[in-house]
């Protein structure tokens, strides 16, 4: 209000403008407009209708109270401001208090699902907990039973004994020799009973003693030089350890993910102070040999016209002296195996140590790559080697339907819900399918998962985007969402016969992997990290075509110390080893459907 100009006349609603907080009046029609316009054009508050009627009682007053009006109008006008502004922190608190609750309520989700891994399984084992009496869900329970009847019985099974088991016969006889007649007894029958025991390692030492020789019967005899003794031990030569003793380190350390300071202990239980700083210049000695043979693997991983890739946080002390804090570096994966589709029947891994999680890792280890698809998850760094629409240079990305489908178990353990069991319940049916067609041709996996498959994945697409829009903030709007963003790449493995549903093969390679973190904490420098990767490539394809890691080492160095220079390391891949051999586990039991 203007002080200087006292005959102002306030407005015509006076000075207070309309407020749409109460109920609007009986007012004449008027056009449709939206909500804000019915919130400018709303009437005035209670407060300020009270003002009014003051206010026009004090312009019946007589003039010469101008003054005193005027100071009360401005006291109301500033009591109706406050009014005002009390109701404004109200609206406020009750919109923060709505907020507080979506918030509790997310919380308590992430609670409960929380609370479910640590004390229960895992999402891919209990994936299946759908109710069975799901109206709009396919029912295959007669399946399911059919299924059930065909798997083998649980229970105690024949204990496996190596072919080649070192076995040692005690004969026991009765201690009477003669009868009581006095005759000689004579045997008349026996049995036998096996057991495993278990001999302690023990060490040996090796003295190789290297002679010369030559002639001096005559003066021709003596312009020969003499005959020396070939040098053994080429990949070991001047080292005090043998090879297959840092072999059987390194398979204890990454195929056992027992710990350097255990083996240490071990030995000094033996009588041998052998350091673990000893162990671990040997093993990088050993890894270096071993390079050759780590980019053979390569090449056969990468030369599959399908892989999967995965990646995974290793700590790393950054420093080389093995001092100051941990960082995280990056062991990234890719895996082949085309046992489900009759392709290559040798499955392989190769890791790969980066400190960078970036997407140029990935592009970097897929150079030169003849591969087709890459089969990855939700990560957007892989991004960088898509193939871009009209290019040929990058790769054809699909996604992995376990995440998809360990997203809508998290919902249903976090907030259980119909919505999750029933997508829950439908992935189990394309599941099944998969377990159908496993080690069929690509055209037989292609032809049944468009008949099968593909017609319950777009159901659970449609519902999705039927409800998304109405799901509150939490773990089943993030999956509905997670869903329909990797609906275009996850749906390419019912295209391709090739493809597999899910990237669960290359995150079963991680396991051991984890183990070995877990015990170990972290690797010692950036080139120690290197020299993880190696030997858990050469190990886990070893393991992964059913040989044994101690074994398939032991047989490389040999292989090695035979041919040195001119060994030829891709007839050392493990498939080669187990045809040497000839013992090697049966490779059967390995395949995952």
């Amino acid at each position: 209000m203007n002080d200087n100009n006292p005959a102002e006349a306030p407005p015509p609603n006076g000075p207070f403008p309309p407020s749409g907080d109460t109920d609007p009046g009986p007012v004449a029609e008027t056009p449709a407009h939206s909500e804000a316009e019915e919130i400018s054009v709303g009437t005035l508050s209670i407060m300020a209708e009270i003002i009014m009627e003051i206010s026009d009682l004090l312009d019946a007053l007589p003039h010469s109270c101008e003054e005193v009006k005027r100071g009360i109008q401005e006291c109301l006008i500033d009591a109706h401001v406050e009014f005002e502004a009390v109701v404004d922190r109200e609206n406020a608190a009750e919109r923060r208090i709505v907020k507080l609750k979506k918030d509790l309520r997310y919380q308590k989700e992430q609670l409960n699902l929380l609370r479910h891994q640590t004390f229960c399984g895992s999402s891919d084992n209990n994936f299946l907990g759908a109710d069975d009496d799901e109206d709009d869900v396919p029912d295959d329970d007669v399946e399911e039973e059919e299924e059930e009847e065909q798997k083998p019985r649980k229970g105690k099974q024949k204990q496996k004994r190596p072919k080649n088991i070192k076995t040692e016969v005690y004969k026991h006889f009765p201690e009477e020799t003669h009868c009581s007649c006095g005759a000689k007894l004579k045997t008349l029958g026996s049995w036998t009973s096996s057991r495993l025991r278990v001999v302690r390692e023990h060490f040996v030492l090796e003295k190789h003693v290297h002679y010369s020789r030559g002639c001096n019967c005559s003066a021709a005899c003596k312009e020969h030089a003499p005959y020396n003794a070939h040098a053994t031990g080429y990949i070991m030569a001047g080292r005090t350890l043998d090879a297959k003793f840092v072999i059987n380190a390194v398979c204890q350390h990454f195929y056992e993910h027992s710990t350097d300071f255990r083996a240490e202990r071990r030995y000094h239980d033996n009588g041998c102070n052998v350091a673990r700083s000893t162990l671990g210049r040997n093993a990088t000695h050993i890894a270096e040999k071993l390079e050759p043979l780590w980019e053979e693997v390569w090449k056969h991983v990468t030369a599959g016209p399908v892989v999967h890739m995965d990646e995974t946080p290793l700590r790393v002390i950054p420093t080389e002296k093995g001092r100051g804090k941990c960082i995280k570096g990056t062991l990234w994966a890719i895996h082949r195996d085309e046992r489900g589709w009759g392709g290559d029947p040798h499955p392989a891994i190769y890791f790969e140590y980066d400190p960078s999680r970036g997407g140029h890792v990935a592009e970097r280890m897929l150079e030169g790559a003849l591969s087709q698809v890459v089969q990855v998850d939700g990560y957007k760094g892989y991004n960088v080697i898509r193939r871009a629409p009209g290019k040929n240079a990058g790769f054809t990305l699909a996604r992995c339907m376990a995440h998809v489908r360990r997203k809508f178990t998290d919902a249903e353990k976090a907030a259980p819900s119909t919505c999750a069991k029933r997508v829950i319940k439908a992935l189990k049916t394309v599941y099944a399918v998969e377990e159908r067609v496993f080690g069929r041709s690509p055209e037989e996996r292609q032809a049944v998962r468009v008949a099968e498959a593909l017609p319950v994945l777009e159901k659970i697409r449609a519902d999705m985007l039927r409800i998304e829009p109405t799901l509150a903030k939490g773990n089943l709007k993030t999956a509905a969402n997670y869903f329909l963003a990797a609906w275009d790449d996850m749906i390419r493995y019912v295209l391709d016969g090739r493809i597999a549903i899910d990237n669960n093969p290359v995150e079963r390679g991680m396991r051991p992997v984890a183990l070995t973190k877990k015990n170990s904490l972290f690797a010692g420098n950036h080139e120690a990290a290197k020299k993880w990767a190696l030997f858990n490539t050469l190990i886990e394809t070893a393991r992964l075509n059913g040989v044994n890691p101690f074994r398939y080492l032991n047989w490389v160095v040999d292989q090695i110390e035979l041919s040195r220079e001119l060994t030829d390391y891709s007839q050392l891949m493990p498939w080669h080893c187990k045809a040497a051999l000839g013992d090697a586990e049966d490779p059967s039991e390995n395949m995952v459907a």
